[in-house]
């Protein structure tokens, strides 16, 4: 009798956990120093004690919320057997936030690129066709934002990864997009990677407005419709497509009066790289922007100055109104403006048609109101 309580007794023991650790399957733990919650509520006991393969979802938790990029390539080599898209997606999205947030990180990638990303390179390159349109972007911002993926080592994965966002561009949001148009704009245009068709895919999925409906463009916030002009700005010179600078002038001239101060300036640069605008758009964003004129500090003006002599004189003309809008801010506030904003005034007016060749407009009183204008 006493042996079968006793044995009863360590049978019941070893069928429960220990109240510390029972303590942890059932509550949930504080956030990390990262301010992210632990999903250990979640996990039964039992896996916190052996060596069973882990649920996916708890993978997907140990990627997102790893600290460094190196434990982050361990991961993938102790859960290779049972790694997915998501995981791949998740691994990248967290390698690119923790490299552009922590110097020290990023130094550790870039110094063992070459040797240290090979296995999980092929790893997503060979999960790539699984992935959704939103994986893709994760996984290619990701890279992108650690300063990953310019030596042709990794070619292979950037047109696997390419194909997937080719196949998958119809289910690509506004924040999808973004990230695809950062990520592969600066690849080499004469590489193995279809960069051109990759970004056309990215705009005409932006910009074609499906039967009776609006575009999706139209759905994007307005940093987002910032952001999307500015990499596409980046990106076109060597790839084409600059088609895509209607629709989007179109876009920021219909919500102008919502756009900020800093969005108005940077939307102008980009617009300007990009191409030509329609008409009656750039009007309307002149007339915004002559409004609003005073509102716009050094940064803004740089900005702003700095569109107006990136585009082709006879191509892309601004108005000259702008440019009087621009001169009688600048002097009204020359005291205030750093040596940026006073070199992009100095470029713009010097390269003006109308004010080339120190002539009398309020270019010249800009520059004899701020001293070192003319110098910068």
């Amino acid at each position: 009798g006493v042996a079968s309580v006793a044995s009863r007794s360590a049978s019941s023991a070893s069928a429960s956990p220990p109240s510390s650790v029972a303590a942890a399957a059932i509550a949930p733990s504080r956030p990390n120093r990262r301010g992210e919650a632990s999903m250990a509520h979640t996990v039964p006991w039992h896996l916190l004690r052996t060596s069973a393969p882990l649920p996916a979802e708890l993978v997907t938790h140990r990627l997102k919320s790893c600290d460094s990029v190196r434990r982050l390539l361990q991961l993938h080599e102790e859960h290779a057997d049972g790694f997915n898209a998501y995981h791949a997606s998740a691994l990248w999205s967290r390698a690119g936030r923790l490299a552009f947030s922590e110097p020290s990180e990023r130094e550790w990638a870039l110094r063992n690129e070459g040797s240290a990303f090979g296995a999980v390179r092929v790893a997503t390159a060979a999960l790539s066709p699984q992935m959704s349109g939103r994986n893709v972007a994760n996984a290619s911002y990701g890279i992108w934002r650690a300063g990953l993926g310019q030596s042709d080592a990794w070619q292979p994965l950037w047109s696997s990864l390419a194909a997937a966002a080719l196949s998958s561009a119809d289910t690509l949001g506004t924040a999808d997009s973004l990230q695809l148009t950062r990520a592969f704009g600066p690849l080499d245009a004469a590489g193995q990677v279809a960069v051109a068709d990759v970004l056309t895919a990215v705009a005409k999925r932006l910009c074609d407005a499906p039967a009776g409906g609006r575009p999706l463009l139209a759905a994007a916030s307005s940093p987002e419709l910032v952001g999307i002009a500015s990499a596409f700005a980046a990106a076109l010179p060597q790839h084409g497509a600059g088609w895509v600078c209607a629709p989007l002038a179109s876009e920021a001239a219909r919500r102008r009066t919502e756009l900020r101060p800093w969005q108005l300036g940077r939307l102008s640069l980009a617009l300007s790289r990009l191409g030509e605008p329609l008409a009656a758009d750039a009007e309307d964003l002149a007339d915004e922007i002559c409004t609003r004129i005073r509102h716009f500090g050094a940064h803004e003006l740089a900005f702003l100055s700095a569109s107006l002599s990136a585009g082709a004189p006879d191509r892309h003309p601004s108005p000259p109104r702008l440019f009087a809008a621009v001169a009688a801010h600048a002097a009204a506030a020359a005291r205030s403006l750093d040596a940026v904003a006073l070199a992009a005034l100095a470029t713009a007016f010097a390269q003006a048609p109308e004010y080339a060749g120190g002539g009398t407009g309020p270019a010249r009183g800009a520059a004899a109101a701020a001293p070192g204008a003319a110098a910068a």
